[in-house]
């Protein structure tokens, strides 16, 4: 199994990163997820958005919804799970399905201690079925973005190689490095 993070501040590209894995690339047996994933979900049913799309457009309108997101999370869920409940709740979430899906791109890895927990559980549930875990994470940087009003922070990983992708380019460019880190991560390219 191999689990691709991606981390950066926000508006590096990190959500445009995934969308050219999945839809451009269509790397075969590959599925992207968020540790967020519970929140996003529950956000969008409370304020009523069908989409992923609807969801991201009302945070940039209204920062209340945000705020929302970072609250429930901060507030509630780790005080009474545990920090380590979403790097959890991801890791079993993948080893469930691991039968069908081999790599994952985590897209969503701003918190160390989030990436630690992941890396610790995914690779003690893989243990248990003989099999192994391959990490890569890409941290994405592009001029003018930055973590200066934002709780997550930039992360690193000692298991697997770590990839600086700067994306002050076009999407095109942005494209053809995506391409080869990932031939060189997944090995295999459409």
């Amino acid at each position: 199994m191999k689990i691709l993070f991606l981390n950066g501040p926000p508006g590096c590209g990190k959500d445009t990163v995934a969308n050219i894995l999945i839809n451009d690339i269509q790397i075969p047996r590959m599925l992207t997820g968020k540790f967020a994933a519970p929140i996003r979900t529950a956000a969008k049913h409370f304020f009523g958005f069908s989409t992923d799309e609807e969801l991201e457009k009302a945070k940039r309108e209204t920062p209340l919804i945000r705020k929302f997101m970072i609250g429930w999370s901060e507030d509630l869920i780790k005080p009474i799970f545990g920090k380590d409940w979403f790097a959890k709740r991801a890791a079993n979430i993948i080893y469930g399905s691991s039968f069908s899906w081999n790599r994952w791109v985590i897209s969503d890895a701003g918190f160390q201690y989030e990436v630690d927990d992941f890396i610790k559980t995914i690779t003690e549930l893989m243990s248990k079925r003989n099999e192994s875990v391959e990490f890569e994470l890409w941290n994405i940087s592009r001029t003018g973005c930055n973590f200066k009003k934002d709780s997550r922070e930039t992360v690193s990983i000692t298991e697997g190689r770590v990839i600086e992708i700067k994306n002050n380019g076009t999407e095109e460019q942005l494209k053809s490095m995506v391409e080869v880190h990932s031939y060189n991560f997944f090995g295999v390219v459409n």
